[in-house]
């Protein structure tokens, strides 16, 4: 139930829906037709303006931990999946967005030594694609393609959210370090998800190192650039969908008390 709430919660928390929804107001309310237009013309400005969009992206995300600034070596690095797309035809092949760092960073650091284990955490969350493929496994077949041998990976392939993702990462490794010391976790996921992520498997009990990736905002002490000061972009209004994501669903794990 909850994963299908968070899917609606996904609906109406894209900027353009409120964008539409006070045009809509504009022509059922004539009387105050100006003010609904203001509104709209408003949150387009908003919404669309690289440089304010960037500022609070900026804000939310957890920044770049550089490689050396990683103590010592680490037992297991929990690759968060959402870069894999299990619904594409023709499924003879594999699918990936630009979140696909949350995958090539982890390799990279497994490949110079900083990380023992790759651990690929996630289900099929595309319940209506009749693929009857997971995200973990997915990456699983990625980091075999790129070398990695079976004896360092691990999979977790039921979880359906990052409460889950959390959860059945901490009973996995349970099982696979029962009588040995606690392992050495880091966690790796997007910028803007870290915050959600890192909360999780704190409350699930897991001690972790965040080691965030993918992000989607650039250091704002570059100096004044008046381009995106005043041109609209098409990124900056999908960035403020995940900023309105990651809130709402923040907000919903800490009700839930999972966070």
């Amino acid at each position: 139930m909850f994963f299908f709430i968070s899917k609606f919660l996904d609906f109406m928390f894209d900027p353009l829906f409120w964008v539409e929804l006070s045009l809509v107001f504009s022509v059922c309310f004539r009387k105050r037709r100006k003010l609904w237009i203001g509104v709209s013309l408003g949150l387009l400005f908003i919404f669309s303006n690289p440089t304010f969009t960037n500022y609070v992206m900026y804000k939310w995300e957890v920044h770049a931990v550089p490689i050396k600034d990683l103590e010592g070596e680490y037992d297991v690095a929990v690759i968060m999946g959402g870069f894999t797309d299990l619904s594409m035809e023709p499924n003879d092949r594999i699918y990936l967005n630009r979140s696909v760092d949350r995958m090539m960073h982890p390799l990279q650091l497994y490949r110079i030594g900083k990380v023992k284990h790759l651990l690929a955490t996630g289900g099929n969350t595309e319940a209506d694609s009749g693929n009857g493929s997971t995200e973990s496994q997915t990456v699983i077949t990625l980091l075999k393609y790129c070398g990695v041998p079976d004896s360092a990976l691990l999979q977790e392939n039921k979880s359906l959210n990052s409460r889950q993702n959390a959860v059945n990462t901490k009973a996995l490794l349970e099982k696979l370090y029962a009588g040995k010391p606690a392992p050495r976790i880091l966690l790796v996921t997007s910028g803007f998800h870290m915050r959600r992520a890192r909360a999780c498997f704190k409350a699930a009990g897991l001690r972790v190192t965040a080691y965030p990736t993918d992000f989607r905002s650039r250091a704002t002490n570059g100096g004044f650039r008046l381009k995106p000061l005043i041109i609209p972009s098409a990124g900056a209004i999908d960035n403020w969908q995940l900023l309105f994501h990651e809130w709402a669903g923040y907000v919903s794990y800490k009700i839930m008390g999972y966070i």
